[in-house]
């Protein structure tokens, strides 16, 4: 099976190569004029030896097309003048299209990512991501703008100058052909293993780039754990497999350009040595060992880096296969329903028998078979140990994923029949783990509604007992987060954040233990933004301090994926279950 996928794999080079090229189909005007500039550049060209010929001629006698020096040299010059001129527009038209081309690409790859389910950046890495990003269509970029334009030249160049030589000496053309054959054939033997070990050596730099990502964004537990030199090592160490899988390569590649320069070699040795005995009988003259000379060192030349051309060509075709295999991942909204219902802004929530297992994790189930009611307005608070299933819940509801079995229902319709987009602008969502975006405060609340006002971005600050520590900055709104927001303390971020789910001003709430991490003061602000965000709205909350659930209309306890117990504070406490070993716990 593993040789019939590689043969195939092979067949189909050409075709993966060629695929990612519809992204220059927006850009083909250009793209063909340059390609005709290309042509009409690498033409005048292989016509230098023959105008080296017509100047030697025109000094012995033996000029075919010009009588005069003057002519010569003026034709001479106007060639080499349009040669400067057809480059020079080619390479602007060259960048135009590449520019362009492969903004296209990094915008649909990123567009694909961005709007592919979340399951996707469950099972991969960010670094990993990043680098097909990065890399991959770097590779992609060199081939658009010089290594495909040079494949063509070298082809033109080729077949060119064996035909003016064929035409002018056959017995000369044979000797240039033979070389061809080897060409072709170490191509096809090299060209597997060059390909294979290019693949590789992309996928072990993308695991380094996840390593620099994952010990960036963690640096304070590398520092606080004085892991630096494990995490240098374990950086080094993939670098290293990088480096020899480079070197690998480097041998195959160089075996391949020394089998083309023995052949390059061979059959110039042969054809000078045919040249000079030509020459001794008298049936070449001087200009006509220039012109053959000149052309065997074009083609020689073009054959030459016609080898290198291909290993570029090959390594392609390795970066546009993962680039194909990203672009090809579906997206969210082609999983969803399409041309979903409207999305009504008030209404109740239940879920009917939903079971459910991650994707990453099909054996684990999650949730067995819970169903439960939240009726518009009412305050819903989950509660159960860790593992139990809450987060879950708040995925479903915000359909992160689907139930494997039962349905989440919106005022009894199946959720899944509403636009993705706009169900989820009716549902705000406050997570545990806040992470905002490396600009400024205002930036961060404004990812709520990106259309607010200045006003209603303090009012929201306000609201979230945010505005005082806001003030405090220099800069106010202005102010810098850092990455992941690390320049605020945790109950900055979290009154953020909920600044930011005021302003977006969702009739439907999920707050994800939104106060378990915070200190008391911390925790007694960010309540009582809690409060204000909290009323008029449906809200569902996720938390194990008991001071965010004592006000809850219903309280549900989860325990191994399963709903045990339900009812109000009160009610549960009496029943003296596992909800009430939790607060015992707590009391403690």
């Amino acid at each position: 099976m593993a040789e019939k996928a590689r043969k195939r794999f092979q067949k189909g080079d050409w075709k993966k190569l060629t695929g990612v090229f519809r992204y220059v189909l927006p850009y083909q005007a250009k793209f063909w004029l340059a390609f005709i500039l290309l042509i009409l550049t690498t033409l005048s060209s292989l016509a230098l030896p023959y105008m080296l010929k017509e100047v030697i001629g025109v000094f012995d006698g033996n000029a075919q097309f010009f009588t005069t020096k003057e002519q010569v040299l003026t034709f001479f010059g106007i060639l080499l003048i349009a040669q400067a001129v057809f480059s020079y527009i080619r390479t602007i038209l060259t960048t135009q299209v590449t520019e362009n081309t492969i903004g296209d690409v990094r915008s649909d790859l990123y567009k694909t990512l961005i709007t592919a389910p979340i399951s996707l950046f469950d099972q991969s890495r960010v670094g990993e991501l990043t680098s097909r990003i990065a890399s991959d269509v770097t590779t992609l970029q060199q081939t658009v703008s010089f290594t495909l334009f040079q494949f063509i030249r070298q082809v033109i160049v080729i077949v060119g100058g064996i035909t003016i030589i064929s035409i002018e000496n056959p017995q000369l053309a044979v000797s240039v052909l033979i070389s061809l054959p080897v060409v072709v054939l170490a191509g096809v033997f090299f060209g597997r293993f060059i390909r294979k070990l290019a693949r590789q050596r992309q996928d072990r730099l993308a695991e380094s780039n996840v390593i620099l990502d994952e010990t960036f964004q963690a640096a304070r537990s590398v520092k606080a754990y004085s892991n630096e030199d494990f995490e240098f090592k374990r950086y080094t160490d993939k670098v290293a497999e990088v480096i020899q899988l480079s070197i690998k390569n480097a041998q195959y590649r160089g075996l391949f350009f020394g089998f083309i320069g023995l052949a390059f070699s061979s059959v110039l040795f042969f054809l000078t040595w045919r040249l000079a005995t030509l020459l001794q009988a008298g049936a070449l003259n001087s200009g006509d060992i220039v012109l053959f000379v000149g052309y065997a060192a074009f083609i020689g030349g073009s054959i030459a880096g016609f080898a290198n051309t291909i290993t570029d060509l090959i390594k392609t075709v390795g970066a546009t296969e993962r680039i194909e295999e990203l672009l090809a991942k579906p997206r969210e909204k082609e999983l969803a329903m399409p041309n979903g219902e409207p999305v009504l802004e008030t209404g109740n929530i239940r879920f009917a028998d939903v079971s459910f297992a991650y994707p990453s994790r099909p054996d684990q189930t999650v949730l067995k078979n819970v169903s439960f009611n939240i009726e518009q307005g009412q305050k819903v608070a989950l509660v159960g140990p860790s593992g139990s299933g809450k987060s879950t819940i708040a995925q479903l509801m915000l359909r992160f994923y689907q139930p494997d079995t039962g349905h989440v229902l919106l005022n009894e319709q199946n959720a899944e029949h509403f636009d993705l987009t706009q169900y989820r602008k009716n549902i705000g969502f406050v997570p545990q783990e806040i992470l905002l975006f490396g600009g400024s405060i205002r930036d961060n609340i404004a990812y709520g509604n990106l259309e607010a006002t200045e006003d209603q971005i303090i009012q929201a600050a306000q609201q979230a007992n945010a505005w005082e520590f806001i003030q405090s900055f220099d800069e106010g709104l202005d102010t810098f987060v850092g990455e992941r927001g690390v320049q605020l303390s945790g109950g900055q971020k979290q009154r953020v954040a909920i600044a930011r789910a005021l302003l977006k001003n969702p009739p439907i709430l999920i707050l994800d233990e939104a106060t378990s991490a915070l200190d008391a003061e911390s925790e007694h602000l960010v309540q009582e933004a809690l409060e204000v965000l909290m009323e008029n709205r449906t809200t569902l909350i996720i938390a194990h301090r008991l001071s965010t659930v004592r006000k809850a209309d219903k309280i549900l306890v989860l325990e191994h994926g399963k709903i045990v117990e339900q009812g109000n504070h009160d009610q549960l406490l009496q029943q003296a279950g596992v909800y009430g070993n939790l607060v015992s716990l707590q009391l403690r």
